[in-house]
């Protein structure tokens, strides 16, 4: 369904404070499969969505403080089954469990903002793109998994009723799909929901919510190009940067899902800088590293590296165009056997010919 215009709901903040800001681009051609409450159905309560601790670090950098992110806001897409009626929501930002990990701890809170009402609109349903801005940065802890949770109010649903639309890990009735590779996925996808009424937080279905996070600074994003028939958004490069084949490519022979050879990338996006801006793209199988401010190495730059910087070596130099530079890893097949149980990790970094300054973007693995 495409989506009501751009709505920005603002948590006292000014409208013209929220263009400036990056997405970190995890919804980079990303499409629902569906709106759904999943267990709630017409019942109040929370859906969240999870952004792993194993899989993205050095996002929202900028402004650095050690051991957080700062991030200014979120950005994601919704649906209002009635349009006509009044909606509204709730967003929190926190973190995870410290008994149970993967599953976030609702008192566990580092910013709650809202209600947020929905504009009215026409009758049946409305898809909404939203974004939501924050008068400080909120401080989130970045050494756990962090949870963006969606605050809902009873529905009469499915007639009415709002909800964060999903894009789908596995094959279900719905046509649009992502399906990832053998890497093991915690929880088995990213969506969660609580249940106010008895606190049973769940993982129902293999579902990723259309939510991202906005920050200071360029944002680096793993993906992943697939021949997927249910799922053709991901079959141009630069891919998909989708949770499932995003950052879990089947691309290990043999396919988990039959006739899928995956290719992957890693792809920089940056809104300030001009096109022509030379981006240098870097990798390493031995993992990520601690957030240093790239500042230290280069006076005045923005960001922090975040992969193993003894191993971790360039690979690949490409120009901005149009706030995007990408780099593409055609997989041999020879190498596909042997990828088992592996991971590769990413970065990339813009450089600034106007001030001979560096702009680092955030770091992803994919997992094999």
């Amino acid at each position: 369904m495409r989506p009501h215009p751009t709505v920005i709901l603002l948590a006292a903040l000014g409208a013209a404070a929220i263009p400036g800001q990056q997405p970190t681009g995890w919804l980079h051609q990303v499409v629902p499969s569906v709106a759904s409450r999943g267990t709630l159905l017409g019942a109040n309560g929370t859906l969240f969505t999870r952004i792993d601790h194993d899989d993205y670090r050095g996002f929202c950098k900028v402004p650095f403080s050690p051991g957080v992110h700062a991030v200014t806001g979120v950005h994601f897409f919704a649906q209002d089954q009635d349009g006509s009626t009044p909606e509204s929501f709730s967003l929190r930002l926190v973190g995870e469990s410290r008994t149970l990990a993967n599953y976030p701890d609702p008192a566990h809170v580092f910013l709650a903002t809202g209600p947020f009402a929905l504009p009215i609109a026409a009758a049946g349903p409305v898809a909404f793109e939203l974004t939501v801005g924050f008068a400080t940065a909120a401080q989130v802890a970045a050494n756990e998994d962090l949870f963006i949770g969606f605050d809902l109010g009873p529905a009469g649903w499915p007639a009415d009723g709002f909800t964060i639309q999903a894009l789908l890990g596995l094959v279900i009735r719905y046509p649009i799909r992502d399906l990832p590779g053998a890497a093991p996925i915690a929880g088995g996808g990213y969506g969660l929901f609580l249940d106010p009424a008895t606190g049973t937080l769940s993982y129902n279905t293999s579902r990723l919510l259309l939510a991202e996070l906005l920050g200071g600074g360029p944002a680096g994003i793993a993906t992943t190009v697939t021949n997927q028939i249910d799922f053709p958004i991901s079959n141009t490069a630069p891919g998909t940067a989708s949770f499932f084949s995003g950052l879990h490519p089947d691309a290990r022979s043999p396919a988990v899902n039959f006739g899928r050879a995956d290719d992957i990338a890693f792809t920089y996006l940056d809104a300030v800088m001009p096109d022509g801006t030379p981006v240098f793209f870097l990798g390493t199988l031995r993992g990520f590293g601690a957030d240093l401010p790239i500042a230290v190495l280069v006076p005045g730059s923005l960001g922090v590296t975040c992969l193993d910087l003894v191993t971790a070596v360039p690979f690949g130099l490409h120009l901005l165009a149009g706030g995007m530079a990408f780099h593409p890893t055609v997989i041999p097949a020879a190498l596909r056997p042997l990828l088992a149980g592996a991971s590769f990790f990413q970065q990339a970094i813009g450089f600034d010919l106007a001030t001979a300054t560096v702009r680092a973007s955030s770091c992803a693995r994919q997992a094999f």
